[in-house]
Order: C-alpha cells, then sequence, then structure tokens
C-alpha cells in the first residue's frame, strides 16, 4: 500500500509571504518571482509549502521531491540564496525560492540532474574488491562519507563545477574518497583521487550547507597529503608555501623588491625558471613594526590578543594598525600576537606535518593567553578559518572548554560588541556608494556578514552590492603557471559582475580577494575594518594615539 504523509495541521493566521523563481526555459528569457501567501502549517518546512501551493493554488509549478524524510536529497532548492533541504528548512516568511545554481533548470525549482550520469561511469564509483574480508573495521572517515544522501547542494555551492574546466565536483569527490577509505575496494584510487582534486581549491563551501555536515574538505585535506608523501615538491611550492620567510627578506629590500616583481623582464624570468605566472599579480610589501598600547592607568573593559597574519605583517600593515586603533578607541586591552604563519600556505601543498607543527606552536601560546583572560582577534578571514575550524577539526587542538569560542573574526567580535551595547564608536556621515566581497572562508565561519551590518552604521553610507562569488585566487594557486586559467575561470564571473556594478570600492575581508579584485576589476579593495577607522568622528580620531604609527 502506498504510504501517503498525514497533512500537517494549517491555519489562515499567521500566513507567510514567499516569492518562487517561475521559469521555463521553452518559453522564457529570464525568471520571474512570483508571491504567494502561505497558511501557518504547524512545524511546517518549505516542502509542506510547495505542496500546498501545488494542491490548493497553483498546479504549474513544477519542484522535486521524494522521502519528505532528507532521506532521498531530492528536494534541493536555494532558499535565500543557500541551498538547503525544503524537507528540512523550517517554514518562515519572506523567503526566496530558486531553483540550484549550476544545474540547467528544466522549469521553475526542478533542475536536470542526467548530467552526473557520465562522470559516474568515468570515475567508476563501483566497489572493486578481490574477497570480501570476514571482519571489515572501517575507519571513521568512510562512516562520514557514506552519510551522503546525494542531494547535491555541494555542487550548487561549489565554485570550480561546472567552469569548463574538468573539475567533476565535491559530490564525485565524496563517492571516490568513500571507496578509497572502504577497507574492501582493493583498487588503487589515490591517482583517480589526484586528478580530481587537483582542481579542488579547498574554499571549504562543500561543507557550508551539508545536510549531514560531511567535512569533504577536512578529508580531501587528508588525502593531498598522502599524495604530497609521494611526490618531490617543486622549489616554487616549497617557497611560496612559507610567506614569512619571503616577507622577512622584503624587510630589508622592499622598495627594490616592488620594482623587481612589476619588472617585465624578471618576471618572465620568473615563469621560466619557477613557473609563477607572469601575468598574475604578486603582492607589494610595506613591512612596518607594529606594537601594541603603551602601559597606562586606565582599567579596560576587555583584553584581546590581535593575531597578526603575513599578509598584514609585510605587505598592508594598514589593516593592522586600524584593527588596534578601532580596539583601542573601544577601551579595549589590546597585545599583539605576532606568532608566525597560521600554517594555511601548507594546507593548500599537502603538507599537513608543516601545517601541524605551525598550529601546535601558535596554540602552545593561545592557550597561555587563556589562562590570563585573553580572547582572539583576527582580522584576515583565511587566518581565522584555519585557527577556528582547521586546527580543531585536522589536529584536535583548541577543542577543549570551548576553546574555539574565544577566537573571533574581528568583525564578529564587532558586532557582539555593538549587540551588547558595548561599541563605543560614533560614525561621521560618509556620503558614497561601497560594495563588499563575502569571501569563501568567511562563508566557511558561518558568522554572516558583521561587518555589512557594521558599515550600515555609517550615517548615509550605502552597501549597495554584496559579491559573493569565489575570486578563484585560492590562496598560492592563483601565481602558479599551470593553474592561471583555472584562476581566471573560476574568478570570472565575480570580476564581470564587480566591473556591471559601476562601483570603484569594494570591501573584503580576505587578502587574496582585495587583490584579484584591484588586478581583476581594476577598483579599489581593502579591508573593511579601514573605512569603519576612517567614520570615526574627529574628537575620537583626535585622542590621543597610543599605537606606533596610526
Amino acid at each position: 500500500m502506498k504510504f501517503m504523509k498525514k497533512r500537517k495541521k494549517m491555519t489562515t493566521i499567521n500566513g507567510y509571504r514567499i516569492k518562487i523563481s517561475r521559469f521555463n526555459p521553452d518559453v522564457d528569457n529570464s525568471p520571474t518571482f512570483k508571491e504567494y501567501v502561505v497558511p501557518h502549517i504547524d512545524r511546517g518546512t518549505f516542502l509542506d509549502a510547495l505542496q500546498y501551493i501545488y494542491e490548493e493554488m497553483d498546479s504549474t509549478l513544477l519542484f522535486n521531491y521524494g522521502c519528505r524524510y532528507k532521506v532521498c536529497g531530492k528536494c534541493g532548492i536555494k532558499i535565500n540564496g543557500r541551498p538547503s533541504l525544503a524537507c528540512d528548512t523550517p517554514l518562515d516568511n519572506g523567503m526566496v525560492l530558486e531553483p540550484l545554481d549550476n544545474f540547467p533548470v528544466i522549469r521553475d525549482l526542478a533542475v536536470d540532474r542526467s548530467g552526473l550520469i557520465e562522470p559516474l561511469k568515468k570515475h567508476n564509483i563501483v566497489i572493486s574488491p578481490v574477497k570480501e574480508p570476514e571482519v571489515a573495521i572501517q575507519p571513521p572517515e568512510f562512516f562520514q562519507l557514506i552519510k551522503c544522501n546525494e542531494c547535491l547542494l555541494c555542487l550548487s555551492n561549489c565554485p570550480v563545477f561546472d567552469k569548463n574546466v574538468g573539475y567533476a565536483g565535491p559530490f564525485f569527490g565524496v563517492k571516490l574518497a568513500e571507496l578509497y577509505y572502504d577497507v574492501r575496494d582493493n583498487k588503487r584510487r589515490l591517482d583517480e583521487l589526484n586528478s580530481l582534486l587537483d582542481k579542488c581549491i579547498l574554499c571549504k563551501q562543500c561543507d557550508v550547507d551539508c545536510p549531514w555536515n560531511i567535512d569533504f574538505s577536512q578529508i580531501s585535506t587528508k588525502i593531498k597529503a598522502e599524495l604530497y608523501r609521494e611526490r618531490k615538491l617543486p622549489i616554487r611550492d616549497w617557497l611560496i608555501s612559507r610567506p614569512r620567510l619571503i616577507g622577512f627578506f622584503s624587510l630589508f629590500l622592499f622598495s627594490f623588491f616592488n620594482i623587481l616583481t612589476k619588472n617585465k623582464p624578471f618576471r618572465k624570468a620568473l615563469d621560466c625558471l619557477m613557473k609563477i605566472e607572469e601575468k598574475a599579480p604578486l603582492p607589494e610589501y610595506h613591512p612596518i613594526r607594529i606594537r601594541g598600547q603603551e602601559k597606562k592607568e586606565q582599567k579596560f573593559q576587555r583584553k584581546v590578543a590581535y593575531f597578526i597574519g603575513c599578509y598584514e605583517k609585510f605587505n598592508n600593515t594598514t589593516t593592522a594598525r586600524d584593527s588596534l586603533f578601532v580596539l583601542d578607541v573601544n577601551k579595549i586591552e589590546v597585545k599583539v600576537l605576532d606568532l608566525g604563519c597560521c600554517g594555511l600556505p601548507f594546507i593548500g601543498i599537502g603538507d599537513l606535518d608543516s601545517a601541524k607543527r605551525r598550529a601546535v606552536a601558535i596554540c602552545k601560546e593561545i592557550k597561555k593567553l587563556f589562562t590570563e583572560g585573553y580572547e582572539i582577534i583576527i582580522s584576515c578571514s583565511s587566518c581565522a578559518t584555519m585557527i577556528k575550524i582547521e586546527y580543531p577539526k585536522l589536529f584536535h587542538l583548541l577543542v577543549e572548554d570551548g576553546a574555539q569560542n574565544r577566537v573571533f573574526d574581528i568583525g564578529d567580535y564587532l558586532w557582539q560588541l555593538h549587540n551588547s551595547d558595548q561599541f563605543n564608536i560614533k560614525f561621521k556621515e560618509i556620503k558614497r556608494e561601497i560594495g563588499y566581497h563575502l569571501s569563501c572562508h568567511l562563508k566557511a565561519l558561518k558568522i554572516g556578514k558583521p561587518f555589512v551590518d557594521l558599515l550600515r552604521l555609517i550615517p548615509e553610507l550605502e552597501v549597495t552590492a554584496i559579491f559573493n562569488q569565489c575570486c578563484g585566487m585560492a590562496g598560492t594557486m592563483g601565481f602558479k603557471k599551470e593553474k592561471y586559467d583555472l584562476s581566471q575561470k573560476i574568478g570570472s564571473p565575480l570580476i564581470d559582475e564587480i566591473e556591471g556594478s559601476g562601483l570603484d570600492l569594494i570591501l573584503s575581508d580576505c587578502p587574496s580577494c582585495q587583490m584579484k579584485i584591484k588586478y581583476g576589476a581594476k577598483v579599489n579593495s581593502f579591508h573593511p575594518i579601514s573605512v569603519l577607522r576612517g567614520a570615526m568622528q574627529e574628537s575620537e580620531v583626535n585622542r590621543k594615539n597610543r599605537l606606533l604609527g596610526s
């Protein structure tokens, strides 16, 4: 007997307004949005609302669903821009429903998944045992990977998938990795995974909205580490994974270095000898020593340690100085934490052992500061992602006593101060329009857009566009000759969108994104903390400055 789910109780009180994308590719040139008012549904989901609309209001609406219980993964759609399962998302008012990205639209919210059949055949996603073992003790990674319900939300989120670069996407990575970790499978899967993961940029977007919390980026990092141990590392990769080493050399010759990196013959030589793409942007070096506050009798309300990343220390010290200044104005005791590279560049090349050594050294100092009552503040979203997410998950560090919750992105920290009425800054008017780029690593932190909320506190300042496409730099990948074209293809939608906006200033929390926006879109880009400082009232700016060079 066919099972029919009992209709949930509905009332006409407190109805929900929902906008749904309507699009028939055979007839329409572009999607349009139609608004529906759905009655209140007791403990309802968006799938319940879609079923109600289809049965009671509009039978032409097309959408996919199956089990209704988060098992089949067929009801994946975008809800307010985020890939989600309609059956697992509580109904709310004012939401916008759209089809998943990166798939052809059949009609309305239904997408065509048939294009995945050929990659499944190509990658031979079938177990190939020689003999079934009597006892199969599977590793933890296997049990995490088999939770995948093939909802394909990860493909909708992936900035590399469907860019015509030959990347099958994280869904196929999950399936291949599942066979790789399956002790019953006897086929060497590492070569196939190498071909697949070579185009994975570790942006972590496949982790962000996975309904089963599968950390594919963590697992792919471990697999890349296996590949790293089997191959010889090029000198170029060894060098660019050590930004502090380059930075310390720049302390003595940074003016000459900045001229040299813009010299065409020198760039051609770098291209030929080290395979560093001559057309790729290279950061400028402006190293200035950053110090914390002078000793004073004033009693502070809070204590924080500001972690200075490599970019803030050697390339753009303005971000560090402005961060320290804003924290100081808020009567926060600040200690500068200059502990070296966070280790993220090592992750990019698969050198997990070097990354772990960096992590252990940094966490040793961070724990001492925790005992002294400090919280850790980071202005680089990539460093924040490394310390707050990768340290606990990859290396099991900062997992005790809620240590992760004492590490903050600076925007998130300042917004929490504002929400607790402890944000002690008043702003003057800034009459202009700006844009804001939401970097991949900031999205991975799952803290929303705190700097957009902070910027909107500034009178007359309009944040008119929020760009959330990937810039394509992917750490050091954008410098490599063999990956440059891939980087350009990934970042081209963002650059086109920025150019079409007509804006001349795009803020971003990520240094790599700032560099790519300046180079690709030819517009100014810097950290939003500098706008906050620039908008401070004169009485605050003219206070006795306790920070060197500010």
